[in-house]
């Protein structure tokens, strides 16, 4: 069925009674006073989601993190342009310049950002301003704001405007317009969770305050429920930001805090809890993510592994080892126990680890010997790797070199392909109609592994990999006899020039809004490199 006219669920704002404030969590789904727009008439897909009705431009939805939230499918039959789905709330009387619209939104798939538009009007009038323009965090929910400063003494109403053509949903929840009643705040956490032993720990991060004025006063953080460090607090309007670095104190082995706020009349609220681990050398922990290119339960491993990977950033290796199919690699396949069911994730190739009582067990690990590691770029493709020890050990160094594979020939019944869906825990994923190219990529996954003799070895490249395949050389030091990797690092590659990068280009592929590859992009909508552009 075609969207030709505007689809109201409202009763007409010009008849309706604006509000001086309003708070929409949806949950209790859609609210009837929100208008919903499919601005341009062009039908829906209807076969690409699960548990998503495409005939509708906005809906609600359930995800486990949120509760009910508006969902906007962004994916139409028209392939030159973009669909743009309209979510219009009901007016809202702009009293003063201190009004903000604030808001919450994610892209639903944890590889695509879903690109949107936040836009106000005057009631009755049909001028539409833009406050911004955004594009959705990938899998991660996030605060945002715009002022309503330009409406004050006006009826406004303000508008949500899906403006990609991925295929997926873009996600918004916790809508306050008005002058911010509910204190809310995101805080940026970036504390390093591995460290030498004889170095100082920082509780590190930023903290923005998207609500009403704060009260706090200070910053505490406790070990133990101890104090250990303070900050105090001024007053942060919103949008307004505070740096946060605070020293602690930390034993060898891990150190749990929490990072409270506290408020004069002694009201205390958590807004973080984290940890450090010290140990004779810094550490980043290899984590393999075990799994298959057939199996329908391991899209949904692969959110947990986008969480890590925002948590602790370059302090985890995250390997793809795959199971039994294609990209198999049989000399890392390291012993079955660990893997004999997926999904998967092994920290440091401890058995235990894949129990989830073992995982916070196997993360906590000190480093008893440091590693690092270059290599030399030689003539036919292949890398020369030194790497150098520090502290005492008698493990076993091995190189492993790591490529981002996909393939063109996608069967659409796959619907682990690429990690995009999951019919469990009501967490809705892309369900494969026709599958982007750059959702079909398989990342770090293991392509050789050779065992260093003194440190040194010579790493080949696999023949059959295309030349503008994206690499990664990495060195493990592991137990001679158990196998658990001590610490890993990334190698950094050198040509004779000392400044060639090991991650080579990403290929220049084009394709269309279909997924289909494109040799000579003619005139019309594209991707390239995740994006979609206008070839004119």
């Amino acid at each position: 069925m075609r969207a030709h006219a505007t689809l109201l669920l409202v009763l007409l704002t010009s008849v309706a009674k604006a509000n001086d404030y309003l708070w929409v969590d949806f949950s209790a789904g859609l609210p009837t006073t929100f208008a919903l727009e499919n601005a341009d008439g062009m039908e829906l897909r209807g076969d690409i989601y699960k548990n998503i009705d495409l005939q509708k431009a906005w809906q609600a939805c359930r995800l486990p993190d949120h509760g009910y939230t508006a969902f906007s499918p962004t994916r139409s039959t028209d392939a030159s342009r973009p669909e743009e789905n309209r979510l219009t709330l009901p007016a809202v009387t702009i009293g003063s310049a201190d009004a903000h619209v604030v808001w919450e939104a994610r892209s639903v798939h944890h590889q695509i950002a879903e690109t949107y538009r936040v836009e106000a009007k005057v009631a009755g009038t049909d001028t539409w301003v833009t406050l911004c323009e955004a594009e959705a965090d990938r899998g991660q929910w996030q605060l945002h704001h715009a002022s309503l400063a330009d409406f004050a003494g006006h009826d406004v109403q303000v508008a949500f405007v899906a403006t990609t053509c991925n295929g997926f949903a873009l996600a918004i929840d916790n809508i306050e317009v008005g002058i911010p009643t509910k204190a809310r705040f995101a805080l940026d956490n970036r504390t390093s969770h591995y460290i030498c032993a004889d170095e100082s720990a920082h509780v590190c991060g930023r903290l923005t305050n998207f609500g009403t004025t704060t009260v706090w006063d200070h910053l505490v953080v406790e070990v133990e429920g101890s104090e250990v460090a303070r900050k105090a607090v001024p007053p942060l309007a919103i949008g307004q930001s505070l740096t946060i670095d605070l020293p602690i104190p930390v034993a060898t082995g891990r150190t749990d805090y929490e990072l409270i706020a506290t408020t004069p009349d002694g009201t205390r609220e958590t807004l973080a809890t984290d940890f450090v681990v010290a140990g004779a050398a810094k550490r980043v922990m290899l984590i393999d993510r075990c799994t298959g290119t057939w199996c329908n339960n391991c899209p949904l491993e692969a959110i947990e592994v986008a969480r890590l990977e925002q948590q602790f950033g370059d302090e985890v290796l995250i390997v793809e080892q795959h199971i039994n199919d294609a990209f198999m690699l049989a000399d890392y396949y390291y012993t079955k126990e660990f893997v004999f069911d997926i999904p998967k994730l092994v920290v440091n190739h401890l058995p235990s680890s894949i129990k989830t009582d073992g995982f916070t067990a196997a993360m906590s690990q000190p480093a008893e010997v440091g590693i690092s590691a270059r290599a030399t770029l030689n003539d036919d493709g292949s890398y020369q790797a030194v790497c150098h020890l520090e502290g005492t050990t008698d493990g076993v160094v091995r190189y492993l070199l790591l490529a981002d594979l996909h393939t063109d020939a996608l069967e659409s019944t796959y619907v682990q392909r690429n990690a995009p869906s999951s019919y469990s825990w009501e967490e809705y994923y892309y369900q494969p109609g026709a599958i982007l190219p750059e959702m079909s990529t398989y990342r770090n996954v293991p392509v050789a592994v050779v065992e260093a003799t003194d440190g040194a070895a010579t790493v080949q490249r696999p023949a059959d990999l295309p030349a503008d395949t994206p690499l990664t050389l990495v060195a493990i030091v592991q137990h001679p006899t158990t196998g658990e990797v001590l610490n890993c690092c990334r190698v950094t590659c050198h040509d004779e020039d000392g400044i060639s990068p090991i991650r080579a280009t990403q290929p220049a592929h084009y394709y269309d809004l279909q997924g289909r590859r494109i040799q000579h992009p003619q005139r019309g909508l594209y991707i390239h490199n995740g994006k979609i552009f206008r070839q004119s």
